[in-house]
Formats: structure tokens, sequence, C-alpha cells
């Protein structure tokens, strides 16, 4: 194995575990760089915003 199919390899699980807005700030990738990877790794997160907007956040922690 060669160091870029590790790299690729961290890349695909990063990308389908957070946001591609999180993923390019974190790796300094573009916005349209991250959403491509997101993609690849099965993960496109189209319904992110909407799922978070669905769930009520509680911001009383009592």
């Amino acid at each position: 194995m060669q160091p870029s199919d590790y790299r690729e390899s961290a890349l695909l699980h990063l990308a389908g575990s957070l946001p591609p807005a999180v993923t390019a700030d974190l790796l300094g990738l573009s916005h349209q760089a991250a959403h491509r990877w997101s993609v690849l790794a099965g993960r496109p997160w189209g319904t992110y915003v909407a799922g978070r907007l669905a769930r009520p956040v509680d911001r009383d922690p009592s």
C-alpha cells in the first residue's frame, strides 16, 4: 500500500463522519472538494441542516 491509499481512506472516513463545511475548514479543502469526498463516502450532507432544524435544541442543561 502507498501512503496515498492511507490518506484516501482517512479522508473517506472523516468525510463520512463530519459535514463538508467542517471537513473543509479542518483540512483546508475547498467546500466543493469536501462535498465530493462526502458523496464518495456515501454520506452527502444535504439533509444535515434540515435534520438539525427539526430537532429542538435544549438550551437549559438542568
